[in-house]
């Protein structure tokens, strides 16, 4: 009985000593917190060694009056971007007008580049070779196949009355060549229907409507109708 009474006690007095070392834990742990909150309480922040001013306030005004200053001040080393408005100096075109034209003399009929004589008389060849020089013309020289198919075409219309007619070929008998008598070139075109045996009576040519005007050969001494043929005349064009 003795020895459970003393057992119990030193039950009891471990209980309370280990009762009593759990609560100075505890009050340590509560001082050491409530030093831990007195410090961040307590905490003063450090002292800036710039002086503290208040934060500046918002002005949309001045935001956009100084945004504006920075653009302008910006254009004026920036190279600008937008094209100029004033009209682009052009090199103005100057049209020459010639005070001159270029005309047939009368009763001559303009036919492509050239002027051209159709007699209403009759005539031996030389006699219409003279005609045409007084005229400051000469007998008719077809030199390309255009100019021949040109003057065959408008002898062929219905105004005009189907005659022979002397143009300027002539047979050259020192040279054995067909020439032209108004300046003595050799015929180098020819629209002669056929090539046929020269004689010295036929030496004079002329175009033959029966024939669509291709060319024939015929005694100089016969007279028909005849072509003078004459350049351009440069003249002062009226104002």
């Amino acid at each position: 009985m003795k020895f459970h009474t003393v057992t119990l006690r030193l039950l009891l007095t471990a209980l309370l000593l280990s009762a009593a070392t759990s609560g100075n834990n505890s009050t340590e742990i509560n001082l050491h917190h409530q030093t831990y909150t007195d410090d961040a309480v307590s905490a003063t922040p450090p002292t800036s060694s710039v002086s503290s001013t208040s934060a500046p306030s918002f002005d949309p005004t001045s935001e956009s009056s100084t945004l504006e200053e920075n653009i302008s001040t910006s254009s004026k080393f920036d190279t600008p971007t937008t094209v100029s408005s004033r009209p682009r100096h052009r090199t103005p075109t100057t049209v020459y007008t010639s005070i001159f034209q270029y005309a047939c003399p009368p009763d001559f009929l303009r036919l492509g580049n050239g002027c051209y004589y159709f007699s209403k008389e009759m005539a031996t060849w030389t006699i219409a070779h003279f005609e045409c020089r007084a005229k400051d013309s000469q007998l008719m020289a077809i030199e390309t196949a255009w100019e021949d198919g040109l003057m065959r075409r408008h002898l062929s219309m219905h105004a005009m009355t189907r005659l022979n007619r002397w143009i300027g070929g002539i047979y050259d008998w020192s040279q054995e060549e067909w020439v032209w008598g108004g300046s003595g070139d050799v015929m180098h075109y020819r629209g002669f229907l056929k090539e046929a045996t020269q004689s010295r009576r036929w030496q004079c040519a002329y175009m033959a409507p029966e024939l669509y005007y291709r060319w024939q050969r015929t005694q100089c001494t016969h007279t028909m109708h005849y072509i003078c043929e004459a350049p351009f005349t440069r003249m002062p064009r009226p104002v």
